[in-house]
């Protein structure tokens, strides 16, 4: 196991050991990690607490978890303590069902001494040739 993929982890497993709010809910599991390309394979298991009226996951439990797992894979490549999202950019392209497992590819696009940007695709159950959502964001590290 790299370094980077440790951290990772330990930062998951912080995350999914909350027992209250938000988080509680998200369960997020690391299933691989890339040095070389900088990019993670996270997954996301949906249910009925997170839908919309319309029975399908509601968009901004979709902008969550990307910003999630962009901020967790870009922290930690970060020597910071925090880094917080500057800017988060969601493209909604088909709607996400429920019971369904949620897969997220995200890649570290640059990490510079204040900024890191992340791109990542999601798609369901086992099917990546149908992208559901696309998204980008910038992360400030130096805190």
């Amino acid at each position: 196991m790299t370094e980077t993929q440790q951290r990772i982890r330990t930062i998951l497993d912080l995350v999914n050991a909350q027992n209250s709010g938000f988080l509680a809910h998200l369960h997020l599991q690391l299933v691989e990690w890339d040095d070389r390309n900088r990019s993670a394979h996270f997954t996301f298991e949906t249910s009925p607490w997170g839908k919309n009226p319309a029975e399908i996951l509601h968009g901004g439990m979709t902008a969550s978890l990307f910003d999630m797992v962009m901020g967790i894979t870009g922290h930690a490549l970060s020597e910071s303590q925090f880094t917080p999202t500057v800017q988060l950019q969601v493209q909604y392209l088909k709607p996400v069902p429920l019971e369904a497992t949620l897969h997220f590819e995200v890649k570290i696009t640059s990490v510079t001494r204040t900024l890191i940007t992340a791109t990542s695709e999601a798609w369901i159950n086992d099917d990546r040739s149908v992208i559901v959502a696309t998204a980008s964001a910038t992360y400030h590290q130096g805190f």
